[in-house]
């Protein structure tokens, strides 16, 4: 199997060897990568890279520290076409619910642009309502199979077979499937659209602003009605892509330590894809695999443990 080069060099950021690290630039669009029945879509990145310039991250930074002491915070939203901070209602954010094939909630999707809301209604919530939907236990390794500049513009991919999910043994062991939150992001931030006076506005959240929307959705609530422990998987790229510094662990912090949710929570550190069959109600998850040098699969989340059910507890 062949050796993928990161491309975090290209932004002066050092590879990392001792877990999955990205293999891509930043993209804007999701990206049919087969076609027909069994059709796959990749969750694009939070608008582009303005989402980097507009955050602060000492912001994020100062955030996190006061999430160990249990503070709260406001919802701080930065609008994409102004880059003013504004204070967000989480009344006014856009949430389209995920339900299973016998219409129990199991998460929620915040969609992406105004223009493309239909499309991520049309891919995610069936995906989510498949028979068998098997990224409860499982997920497929992606492979960068052309990079952009061989197949323009978003490069291509092959999906390999099902291995076990970093979640598996938990939702096998609380008998409770996973708590789906889909949403577009990329290192830096995570796009919603929230409602305004004149118009829906596509605003970038840093990680603790978004885990507060996500303790706040009311279909998040619904689906943690009677699953007290039960795992929370936030379906976006590349959110952990900058171990030790990216939005997925500010959220994940922030969730576990300031809104009192005692759930186990698995961050991407790279591309992700939802693919479904309609013929036989399968649906599965492909997350993008990093390969060292040495032929070395390095694993693609991060796993922050807040459930009592840890990593430990999964021998």
């Amino acid at each position: 199997m062949r050796t993928i080069t990161s491309a975090l060099d290209d932004v002066g950021e050092r590879p990392i060897t001792v877990a999955n690290t990205a293999t891509t630039r930043i993209r804007e669009r999701i990206t049919v990568v087969t076609a027909g029945a069994n059709s796959a879509v990749r969750i694009h990145p939070a608008g582009d890279e303005r989402a980097a310039r507009l955050l602060d991250p000492f912001r994020r930074t100062e955030h996190v520290a006061t999430a160990a002491a249990g503070s709260q915070r406001p919802i701080i939203g930065t609008e994409k076409s102004t880059g003013r901070d504004v204070e967000i209602d989480p009344a006014d954010i856009e949430s389209v619910p995920l339900h299973d094939a016998d219409n129990n909630p199991i998460g929620v999707l915040f969609p992406s642009k105004r223009d493309e809301k239909e499309d991520d209604i049309k891919n995610f919530v069936p995906w989510a309502a498949m028979r068998e939907r098997t990224s409860d236990e499982y997920i497929r390794p992606s492979y960068e199979r052309l990079p952009p500049s061989k197949c323009p513009p978003y490069g291509s991919y092959h999906h390999g077979p099902f291995i076990e999910a970093p979640w598996a043994k938990e939702v096998r062991r609380t008998g409770i499937p996973p708590i789906y939150v889909i949403a577009h992001a990329n290192p830096y931030a995570y796009s919603i659209q929230v409602r305004t006076k004149s118009s829906l506005e596509t605003m970038f959240l840093d990680g603790p602003s978004y885990a507060e929307v996500i303790a706040a959705n009311p279909y998040v609530l619904h689906s943690m009605e009677g699953n007290e422990f039960g795992t929370l998987l936030p379906i976006s790229c590349s959110p952990a892509q900058r171990p030790g510094s990216s939005t997925g662990q500010f959220a994940a912090e922030h969730f576990i330590n300031a809104t009192g949710n005692s759930r186990n929570i698995h961050m991407p550190r790279g591309l992700m894809f939802l693919g479904r069959d309609e013929a036989s109600g399968q649906s599965w998850l492909g997350a993008e695999a990093t390969v060292s040098s040495t032929g070395l699969h390095l694993p693609q989340f991060d796993s922050f443990w807040g459930s009592p059910f840890g990593s430990t507890d999964m021998s």
